[in-house]
């Protein structure tokens, strides 16, 4: 579900400026509360569709939902005329990162790399207070994550292209992140078991053991019981023998 991103009146004009721009109002609207039950039957059921441009679908109450760019962009209210996403093409073609940094950080910011130089991700602490904004604005609304400390090389290079004011595909990025989401979870779960589905699975096979855990232990105390009754029976009636044999 999305987190709602609280408004900072110094920031907010140009945040306004540039949804509106890029007409993205719908995609910082928050309509009423989703359904948990829906959008668990959604990710249980979506599958790929193959093909040259690999797509995606989902059964919902019996409908199919396709999710791409072409449904996602007309549900957003967007327009995309066809022409490259020079995001997606960035992401193909790679990036100046120290571009990126110059756009992004304050002085002395810079990302995170690896032994070998590659760019892994950047801190938050290192973003200017606009692209703190941006970063709470998409990781809520676009791009979900629940880990917002630091923001990845992909998540920062969108960044970038937002602030830099270059055209972006909302609908495909969108799209994108719910189709890698399910691409993760079937390498997690290869029956296309959703975490949600396989959580409540678990618990109800919790159950079953529980209730048979206990059943086991009141046989065992009723055999115990049954075993202790039948010992006093024994011994009364062995008493009771005897004090008629020595009369």
């Amino acid at each position: 579900m999305e987190r709602k991103v609280a408004i900072i009146p110094s920031l907010a004009p140009q945040f306004e400026r540039e949804l509106d721009r890029r007409n993205w109002r719908n995609v910082a609207s928050y309509p009423t509360p989703a359904n948990i039950v829906v959008v668990e039957e959604f990710y249980t059921n979506v599958r790929a569709m193959g093909g040259e441009k690999e797509t995606y679908m989902s059964y919902v109450r019996g409908k199919k939902i396709f999710f791409n760019d072409y449904t996602v962009n007309p549900f957003l209210g967007t327009n995309w005329d066809g022409e490259q996403c020079q995001f997606a093409l960035s992401m193909e073609e790679g990036v100046y990162f120290d571009e990126a940094e110059w756009v992004l950080c304050v002085l002395g910011g810079h990302f995170q790399r690896n032994r070998q130089g590659a760019p892994i991700h950047l801190r938050r602490c290192y973003l200017t207070a606009l692209a703190k904004y941006w970063m709470a604005f998409t990781h809520a609304n676009i791009q979900p994550c629940s880990h917002v400390s630091d923001i990845t090389t992909h998540r920062a290079i969108f960044l970038f292209y937002v602030l830099r004011g270059l055209n972006i595909n909302i609908g495909q990025v969108i799209a994108d992140e719910i189709q890698n989401s399910t691409k993760l979870q079937e390498l997690m779960c290869p029956h296309h078991h959703w975490s949600g589905f396989k959580v409540n699975l678990m618990k109800e096979v919790k159950k079953d053991k529980d209730g048979i855990r206990k059943e086991l232990k009141n046989c065992k105390r009723r055999e115990a019981a049954s075993t202790a009754q039948r010992q006093f029976i024994a011994e009364r009636h062995s008493r009771t023998h005897v004090g008629s044999a020595e009369g």
